[in-house]
């Protein structure tokens, strides 16, 4: 996953898209470019700008990786590993219709501010979780996608939390409920 920042007209702009709708998992969703590590990938930053030049048209070689966020775990248990990209100017972006129904460009000010996103506890399996949501006209961003940008804006103003226990103790949460995927 690559959250891609950029300065334009004496802003910082950060890059979201809406996940086509025809597709089966997380559909219509507002989401940060990436996907899979392929069997090709070097690694997962190699994959993350891979898909970000696939779905939206950047080109990596554009991209200066900034940083690694924790390693995550998604609701459904799967392990999402972010970099956060920075572009020296706003890039010319196509999104393959396939996979992203449209491209939005947000303002970073108002979304850093600390009551930007909203908080609120949704239960999962018996389990109590809470969830970030970053609300716009057009949609919202919600889940470990606002939770990875909590984690960044939270670093960049000097007091990051202890993300990857939160992260591992989600992870173990998700185990005690699906025995199916712990190991023997």
């Amino acid at each position: 996953m690559l959250l891609v920042f950029w300065p334009e007209a004496g802003r910082v702009r950060l890059l979201l898209t809406e996940r086509s709708h025809a597709l089966s998992s997380h559909a219509g969703q507002i989401a940060f470019p990436g996907g899979r590590v392929d069997p090709g990938d070097t690694s997962a930053s190699a994959a993350a700008l891979r898909e970000a030049q696939e779905e939206v048209g950047l080109s990596p070689e554009a991209i200066t990786l900034v940083t690694e966020l924790d390693e995550s775990w998604s609701g459904a248990g799967h392990r999402v590993q972010a970099f956060v990209g920075w572009l020296d100017e706003a890039p010319l972006l196509r999104p393959q219709t396939a996979e992203v129904a449209s491209v939005q460009v947000v303002d970073v000010e108002p979304l850093f501010v600390q009551k930007a996103p909203r908080r609120t506890w949704t239960e999962l399996r018996g389990q109590q979780y809470e969830q970030f949501h970053f609300d716009f006209a057009w949609g919202h961003l919600w889940g470990l996608s606002a939770e990875l940008l909590v984690e960044l804006f939270e670093s960049l103003r000097g007091q990051p939390g202890d993300w990857a226990k939160k992260r591992r103790d989600r992870l173990s949460r998700y185990l005690d409920t699906h025995p199916e995927h712990q190991a023997d």
